[in-house]
């Protein structure tokens, strides 16, 4: 007899062997489809759940009475409502690091694409415009001022991977100790001045009250007018409508 029943919130593609190992204990229900909110009979009778983006709030898990576990696939953790859990005893288990590099790799990828305009050339070549050309050669990264917000695990991957392109690289992280900025080759600032030097802002940090909307107007209003804005991190750490009106009259 099998230990229970453990629910895995969406298709998870990339741990099939995972979920054939899972299965030779416990009964495995994997949904087919995408619930933006998991319903709470999802969750009834329930001892684990594989959680990926969806979000399980109070509602969700208003009949997980035999719940015991919440395993993230990921780092970020603000898709549970972590309260309610502690409430009623259940454990809340992320991934630290375990896509860093991955998301390193997007970011520093993202940041020759928007100098050089990859996509820009990519329309232009699809049209046959090759008069285009002379407009479409962009700006080397090499020499630019980057600065990182946040610099746990892949803000410091980042910095790593940066290393070859002779960047100067700015960071703004309140909790880590300045030892820790030297050995990336960083230099520890205040927010307001990564905003204003850095030619490329790049956000790292994790979703809390603290961060949400830490990126707002005043902010936005700091940087320069050719900056470019990265967020691999979670979106309510800019805000949106500030974003907005900052592109819409820029």
């Amino acid at each position: 007899m099998k230990g229970g029943r453990v629910f895995i919130t969406e298709p998870l593609p990339f741990a099939e062997e995972a979920i054939k190992i899972l299965e030779e204990y416990v009964d495995v229900e994997v949904s087919r489809v995408f619930y933006h909110v998991v319903p709470p009979e999802k969750l009834r009778g329930c001892i684990g759940v594989l959680a990926g983006d969806s979000i399980i709030n109070k509602h969700s898990l208003s009949e997980a009475d035999e719940l015991r576990i919440i395993q993230k696939t990921g780092v970020g953790v603000n898709t549970i409502d972590l309260e309610e859990c502690s409430r009623r005893g259940i454990y809340v288990c992320n991934l630290p690091g375990v896509n860093a590099i991955d998301v390193a790799e997007y970011v520093v990828g993202a940041m020759i694409s928007a100098l050089r305009g990859f996509f820009r050339m990519d329309r232009a070549a699809r049209r046959a415009a090759w008069d285009e050309r002379p407009n479409l050669i962009g700006e080397r990264l090499s020499g630019k001022i980057v600065g990182i917000i946040g610099f746990g695990n892949i803000g410091r991957k980042v910095a790593y991977l940066l290393r070859p392109f002779s960047v100067k690289i700015l960071a703004y992280d309140p909790y880590v100790e300045e030892d820790v900025f030297r050995q990336f080759n960083a230099t520890k600032v205040d927010l307001e001045r990564l905003l204003r030097e850095s030619d490329i802002v790049t956000i790292h940090a994790p979703l809390t009250d603290e961060t949400r909307g830490l990126i707002g107007r005043e902010e936005l209003e700091m940087m320069k007018p050719t900056a470019i804005l990265i967020n691999a991190a979670r979106g309510p750490i800019v805000d949106e409508s500030a974003l907005y009106q900052a592109l819409k009259n820029h």
